[in-house]
């Protein structure tokens, strides 16, 4: 048997990746294949995260590829071992006999992308302009932490009533928030687009990787305070007691929208001998 290769460097892979050694069945010098025997192969390794498959039985003088697949993330550093035997296909008074066994080497590391993990729907509820809420993201581990990318994270929205401010980089196990705060009064119901990215941190061999753009839906509204408004001084002058009535207007300014404004209550207090009657919800 004429093994292709003796070592295999995968480097920095993604999990799924795969290299071959390919294995001749070679004939015999002088010889003839159809008085050849087959060659049997078993491949075997003692690393876990490599999954391996062997070429059927190899006639004299064909050829077959040992294919060697990072199989999950971690590290790929190990051997490979290839149990060789000479089948003699049934022939009378033959026997299959062992052959000396063949070793690959292998080295290089397999990575997991990122895989984002979070609610896909979030209630604010009622709030007050400037407040809003943070929603959990987390880059749950696939297999292991150190053998899987950060994940980048960056949430929009059509809806400008709406500020976002987005996560850190968030390494494998990590978990980070997204805070959503209401910059102006209405709706705040919206759909947002969460743009992620598994990023490689530049290890060589491997780029970053745009994930599938994810959706939130977002429901709640925001509210402004009342916005009163009313002249300072009010001069009454010289008056009847019981007959005259000044009247001070009073204002609840709209600020950007009047149905998401709170109403004014009016409790004024004044000087005794005054009597006020105060209006009602503006």
């Amino acid at each position: 048997a004429t093994l292709g290769a003796t070592a295999l460097t995968f480097g920095d892979v993604r999990t799924g990746s795969a290299l071959t050694a390919s294995l001749t069945n070679t004939i015999l010098a002088g010889g003839n294949a159809a008085y050849q025997d087959s060659l049997d192969i078993a491949a075997s390794t003692a690393v876990g995260t490599l999954a391996l498959s062997a070429p059927a039985k190899l006639l004299a003088g064909q050829s077959g590829n040992v294919v060697v697949t990072a199989a999950t993330a971690g590290s790929l550093a190990g051997s490979v071992a290839l149990g060789l035997t000479s089948n003699a296909n049934g022939v009378t008074s033959l026997g299959n006999l062992a052959l000396d066994g063949q070793t690959v080497a292998i080295t290089g590391a397999a990575y997991d992308l990122a895989s984002p993990v979070y609610a896909a729907t979030q209630s604010l509820g009622n709030i007050r302009v400037g407040a809003g809420a943070t929603f959990t993201i987390a880059n749950n581990v696939i297999t292991a932490a150190g053998y899987q990318d950060s994940l980048d994270v960056a949430a929009t929205s059509a809806n400008a009533k709406l500020a976002l401010t987005n996560p850190g980089n968030l390494l494998a196990g990590a978990s980070g928030d997204l805070t959503v705060r209401a910059a102006s009064a209405g709706s705040l119901a919206t759909t947002l687009s969460v743009g992620l990215v598994s990023n490689a941190n530049g290890l060589s061999g491997l780029t970053d990787t745009t994930l599938a753009a994810q959706s939130v839906a977002v429901t709640g509204a925001a509210y402004d305070l009342a916005s009163p408004t009313y002249v300072a001084t009010n001069a009454l002058g010289n008056l009847r007691v019981g007959v005259t009535t000044k009247t001070l207007a009073v204002n609840n300014a709209t600020i950007s929208d009047a149905a998401y404004q709170d109403k004014l209550a009016v409790v004024a207090t004044g000087a005794t001998g005054l009597t006020l009657t105060n209006p009602a919800d503006i």
